[in-house]
């Protein structure tokens, strides 16, 4: 089994940070599928915040920079809003729907 940051690396994509696992929540998939969730991940991994609002957006810049603080990225879809969240220790990468944060 490959880590994500293996598949993205095989499809050409380099990640700026830690992933760790990969999880997401029943709900994201149901709602965004598989392609729409992954598509944001890529996003995330490239640190393309999304529609996270400008000051939240400097916070994930800085957490890149120094290694610490959780990472959170917004996407507003047409199927709704999806949030990917990494660990401040870059162990665990999860997706989820806004009503389950």
């Amino acid at each position: 089994m490959q880590t994500v940051a293996e598949v993205l690396e095989n499809l050409g994509i380099s990640g700026s940070f830690p992933l760790g696992a990969f999880v997401t929540t029943p709900n994201a998939i149901a709602t965004h599928r598989v392609a729409g969730v992954f598509k944001c991940l890529t996003k995330h991994a490239q640190k393309d915040w999304g529609d996270t609002v400008p000051h939240d957006a400097q916070i994930n810049d800085k957490s890149v920079e120094d290694g610490w603080g959780d990472i959170l990225s917004v996407y507003n879809l047409p199927t709704g809003k999806l949030l990917i969240k990494t660990e401040a220790d870059g162990s665990v990468t999860t997706a989820f729907n806004s009503d389950e944060s």
